[in-house]
């Protein structure tokens, strides 16, 4: 999963390059969140957190900076990754969650 999760990452940065089209930022990274949502839904935890962490290299060097150049931008930074490893954490306390009520039954 970790291999596959990074090349599906890598290829969504590719096709959402801001030379490609215009797609408003927000949506992109909702795309890159729902991608990292599923990793982390199929993944164990650490797999899931590392593909969080890829998720916002990939994101910063790809689909907001050029070339895969990473740079700092602030607070706008700081959002991103709350939003990416979010999607992570909060699916997999769901998936916990439902394993802890399936066992209990």
């Amino acid at each position: 999963m970790p291999l596959n999760g990074f090349l599906v990452l890598l290829a969504l940065a590719a096709i959402l390059d801001p030379t490609r089209g215009r797609l408003p930022a927000s949506a992109s990274l909702a795309i890159f969140a729902a991608v990292v949502a599923v990793c982390a839904w199929l993944s164990t935890p650490g797999v899931a957190i590392l593909l969080a962490s890829c998720a916002w290299l990939d994101y910063d060097g790809f689909v907001v900076g050029r070339q895969g150049v990473l740079s700092w931008h602030g607070s706008a930074d700081l959002v991103r990754i709350v939003v990416l490893a979010a999607s992570a954490v909060v699916v997999l306390a769901s998936r916990h969650l439902l394993g802890q009520r399936g066992r209990s039954r």
